[in-house]
């Protein structure tokens, strides 16, 4: 954009940056903001502080301590653009977009930096490395970015006195218990198992740590509470005999599961298969509105967003309801979506509901509560 293009945008670029005028402590970052946003949407050939700052008639310096010292509210702005984007650019055919991008780096003191695989080259350099969600309506015409976050490597993790100098918050680490993170190679592994355990260990009211040894490897401290006394205790002779009582009529439970996100998949079986249960994962709308009429399963878990077959406007739980009103007891809808909206329908639909992104607790437990209920009635 040309500088006058950018002066005819100027009432309206005011009104937008000014709904972020509370992300600030003092008025002067908040005129940088500016600044900084009409350097960015102009047609210069280097988008650096100088650049921007002199397209702006200000200092270079000002700038630059505006980037690299001024405190503002990160986790207000971020959620400010969010609250923005649903406002104003709803679409249900959105597409969510997840991509890490690697930034080649010289030196050792930007934060994050090390020897490693880095996208943008295709092989292993210096660079950082960085993970970013974005959102683009189905027709492509409206794009942005939502949220960003840094892969901080082991070997930073390990330095806190590194981070605090190079401003990384203290709670900012390397984590080896988020879902599907894995150290092997592709194929080679889920990324679960410690996902898993962390969630079985937090169910118990107990504490997982990791520790690393000066010799090298990892070791894995958990610190579970005492059970109460009066806790029943599992037969010494079953124990003994190395056998476990085999799983009543009851003990095995068929799971209906319709998310078309892969990774949601994967979690969702390997969450059940560990207690013995089987899930059948339906392709789309139409495959598990087949599945759940032919029947036979205790749980059917949904997306939320899932449409009906052939109904447009129309939620597959509200057609499978209508259809078949009495898998409302045997239906759970999984929902990442916070307008009031949703909530308003599913209350009417009296369905149950986890939040997305669940972890594997609530989502264990809301099946257990649900087979509970229909134990008792």
């Amino acid at each position: 954009m040309t500088a006058d293009q950018i002066l005819a945008l100027e009432p309206a670029l005011a009104e937008f940056l000014g709904e972020f005028d509370d992300c600030f402590g003092r008025s002067e970052p908040r005129q940088h903001l500016k600044h900084y946003v009409r350097g960015q949407l102009s047609n210069l050939q280097r988008k650096s502080v100088e650049p921007i700052a002199l397209f702006n008639n200000i200092a270079p310096r000002t700038l630059q301590e505006y980037l690299n010292t001024d405190v503002w509210d990160h986790a207000r702005a971020r959620a400010r653009i969010q609250q923005i984007v649903a406002r104003d650019h709803e679409d249900p055919k959105a597409i969510g977009i997840i991509d890490d991008s690697g930034h080649p780096k010289s030196g050792k003191e930007t934060p994050g930096v090390q020897w490693q695989y880095c996208g943008r080259l295709g092989k292993t350099a210096n660079c950082i490395v960085t993970v970013q969600l974005a959102f683009s309506s189905f027709d492509t015409r409206f794009r942005t970015m939502l949220d960003t976050e840094l892969f901080l490597p082991e070997s930073w993790s390990d330095d806190r006195e590194r981070c605090r100098a190079a401003g990384i918050p203290d709670d900012v680490v390397h984590s080896v218990f988020t879902p599907f993170f894995t150290t092997k190679e592709p194929g080679k592994g889920t990324g679960l198992g410690l996902s898993i355990t962390y969630s079985i260990v937090e169910s118990h009211d107990g504490q997982i740590t990791i520790e690393r040894p000066s010799g090298g490897g990892a070791a894995f401290r958990i610190d579970l509470p005492p059970a109460p006394a009066d806790t029943p205790r599992p037969a010494r002779a079953a124990q003994a005999a190395g056998s476990t009582a085999p799983a009543g009529p009851s003990g095995k439970r068929t799971i209906l599961l319709l998310d078309a996100d892969p990774a949601v998949q994967r979690m969702v079986k390997a969450l059940f298969a560990r207690d013995g249960h089987d899930v059948e994962v339906a392709g789309d709308p139409q495959h598990a509105l087949d599945l759940a009429q032919r029947g036979g399963f205790d749980l059917i878990l949904a997306d939320a967003r899932a449409s009906a077959p052939g109904k447009r406007g129309t939620l597959f739980v509200e057609d499978l309801l209508q259809r078949v009103p009495a898998l409302r007891d045997r239906l759970i809808v999984a929902t990442g979506d916070v307008r009031p909206a949703t909530e308003e329908t599913l209350a009417r639909l009296g369905v149950r509901y986890v939040r997305k992104p669940f972890n594997l607790r609530d989502l264990r437990d809301a099946a257990a509560r649900l087979w509970a209920a229909g134990a008792l009635s």
